[in-house]
């Protein structure tokens, strides 16, 4: 994602071939270490097979997450606008296959958030365009991973409905990405009036 990231600052694209190994490595991953992600409890599937089945619903999950976030891409992505798209959801189905759905979607609806006020931002300062999809999914990816470890005890004891429900934090995701995209879609749509001389 990283990687992808700083591509993007520079205005490339990441290759598809890059993308596809690090997706392949990552559902590879799932199958060796069960463990990796832990969202599921041990008795509910075989151990080896825990791993893929997260990692499967993870990237079947991401997806959705990019279909609905596709309205909102197809105006605020650069040119080509298909391909630019494509590779912002490819890199959602990484972290789901990582990271699992319950991660992807709370991530999802983060950097949704986050690339919406930099799209905001960036009607002011240009320079805030150059902080794409890629930079805002490596920046909150990078502090859920961190804050997952040091918080989550905390919000699961004070959240123990909705950390029960893996079904309500994606729907609940789901919508904010969702309305965000809807929103981003409204406002990139219409044209920017250049400044009063």
């Amino acid at each position: 994602l990283y990687c992808a990231a700083l591509m993007r600052f520079d205005g490339q694209l990441a290759p598809p071939q890059m993308l596809a190994v690090v997706l392949a490595v990552g559902l590879a991953v799932a199958a060796l270490w069960p463990d990796l992600r832990g969202q599921l409890p041990v008795g509910e599937m075989g151990s080896p097979w825990r791993g893929v089945y997260e990692g499967a619903l993870g990237l079947l999950v991401s997806i959705l997450f990019g279909a609905l976030a596709w309205p909102g891409w197809m105006v605020s992505l650069g040119q080509p606008k298909m391909v630019q798209a494509l590779t912002a959801a490819t890199e959602l189905e990484l972290v789901g296959a990582f990271l699992g759905a319950e991660s992807v979607s709370v991530i999802a609806a983060l950097t949704m958030v986050l690339f919406v006020k930099l799209r905001f931002a960036a009607r002011i300062w240009p320079g805030a365009g150059r902080m794409g999809w890629a930079a805002a999914l490596s920046a909150v990816t990078l502090i859920y991973l961190i804050v997952y470890g040091i918080a989550w005890p905390f919000f699961e004891r004070q959240l123990s409905s909705w950390a029960d429900n893996p079904l309500a934090v994606v729907v609940a995701a789901g919508a904010v990405v969702a309305v965000l995209a809807i929103l981003l879609w409204i406002v990139e749509s219409r044209p920017r009036r250049s400044p009063a001389l």
